[in-house]
C-alpha cells in the first residue's frame, strides 16, 4: 500500500488522532522554552518530537487535499496531442 491509496476518511481519522499529540507537544515546547536552556537534552528531544509530528500532520493535510482533488476531478483522461504534433 502507498500513502496515495488512503481514502479521505482514513486520512481524516489519522489527522484526528495526530492533532491532540501535536497540540500537546506545541504547548510543552512553549512551556519548556520559557525555563529550559536550548542545549538541554530533554528540550531538544521534545522539540524534535514536535517537528516530527508537525511534519506528519502537514503530510496528512496535503494527502487529504490530493484525495479531495482526485474525487472532485474524477479519473484523468489523456488528451490526444493537437493535429500535426507527435506524442
Amino acid at each position: 500500500m502507498k500513502s496515495g491509496d488512503l481514502s479521505r476518511d482514513q486520512l481524516a481519522k489519522m489527522q484526528a488522532a495526530v492533532w491532540p499529540m501535536l497540540n500537546y507537544l506545541l504547548r510543552l515546547n512553549r512551556r519548556m522554552n520559557q525555563v529550559f536552556v536550548p542545549t538541554d537534552p530533554l528540550f531538544r528531544v521534545a522539540s524534535e518530537a514536535y517537528n516530527a509530528v508537525h511534519s506528519l500532520n502537514v503530510a496528512l493535510h496535503y494527502l487529504a487535499c490530493d484525495a479531495l482533488k482526485a474525487e472532485r476531478d474524477g479519473p484523468r483522461q489523456l488528451k490526444p496531442p493537437p493535429a500535426g504534433e507527435s506524442a
